[in-house]
């Protein structure tokens, strides 16, 4: 089995995913296409969850899905964007942070390196 490269930035049960053989909860295995159950004490392909059809993109970030990954090597989340007609996985590099005081509505911003 090939190592994976990357996971998910939610837990396996976020996606409805469970453990296949006795339907238990699971979290990311170390293995591509599996995942780890505690109770079998093994790595199992698993229940698909909703990955078992068609995902609705808008209708998960309505209801607080991510599918942004964090790549194992870096540790780095990669943050899922649409291209055309693509799914792509990137950093995301944070430029300026504005601080705004809520009593008297000043702002400041805040440029940082990078």
């Amino acid at each position: 089995m090939k190592r994976r490269e990357w996971v998910y930035v939610m837990p396996p049960p976020a996606y409805k995913m469970s453990c296949d053989l006795c339907y238990g909860e699971v979290e990311w295995s170390e293995f591509e296409r599996h995942v780890w159950c505690w109770r079998c004490l093994k790595d199992t392909p698993g229940n698909p969850g909703i990955f078992g059809a068609p995902i609705g993109l808008e209708l998960c970030k309505l209801r607080g899905i991510s599918f942004d990954r964090i790549d194992l090597k870096t540790g780095k989340r990669l943050y899922m964007q649409i291209e055309g007609d693509k799914l792509v996985w990137k950093k995301r590099e944070l430029k300026r942070i504005v601080k705004i005081d809520i009593h008297t509505g000043d702002t400041i911003n805040y440029n940082l390196r990078g």
